[in-house]
């Protein structure tokens, strides 16, 4: 039973320790969008359009489409829907990504910076609120356990709840902790 007990809160303070992870890469997403990006554009509760549209609930918003803001036509007629790896993509170099944008700005280039400024933008829905860090797990079509950030499917953590986070760790390293836990029991 004590060993029992010893696995499972190893499990927890794992998926702890991720989530602290990704919080940490969303507090310097933080710092990305004041250097990079305060200067035209607001987020959070009471966001308004500036120089360019308030950034609340990106993930998943079409293009050109925050009500009030003044779009290009080519951003309007882009037919992105921001996800990360759009956003990752555009974030680069928006005049290549959208030829005709009215964004002025010469693009982030450090891959791990870009990622970490998507965490704080992705954080806040369309209200404003922020929400909990997503974690990105899953299977691919292959049913092979996806990486903890970067898989296909996102599940949005709810901390200091025992379930989810041994049912996170089941996902992530499924086979890995049933066959140790079976090898423990027959022991």
């Amino acid at each position: 039973m004590k060993l029992v007990t010893t696995i499972a809160a190893a499990a927890v303070a794992l998926v702890a320790s991720a989530g602290m992870t990704f919080a940490q890469d969303a507090a310097k997403g933080e710092a990305s969008f004041k250097k990079n990006c305060r200067a035209c554009h607001a987020i959070g509760e009471g966001a308004k359009n500036l120089v360019g549209p308030e950034q609340n609930g990106l993930d998943g918003r079409k293009s050109g489409t925050v009500a009030g803001f003044n779009y290009s036509d080519a951003n309007k007629n882009s037919g992105i829907t921001w996800n990360q790896a759009t956003f990752l993509e555009y974030i680069k170099d928006p005049k290549a990504k959208i030829p005709g944008t009215k964004m002025v700005f010469a693009g982030i280039k450090d891959e791990a910076e870009a990622k970490d400024l998507w965490a704080y933008i992705a954080s806040f829905g369309p209200d404003g609120k922020r929400s909990e860090p997503r974690f990105q797990a899953g299977l691919n079509e292959k049913g092979a356990s996806g990486a903890l950030f970067g898989a296909t499917s996102s599940v949005t953590a709810k901390r200091g709840t025992p379930h989810a986070d041994i049912h996170r760790l089941r996902r992530l390293y499924g086979a890995t902790l049933d066959s140790g836990m079976a090898a423990w029991r027959h022991g």
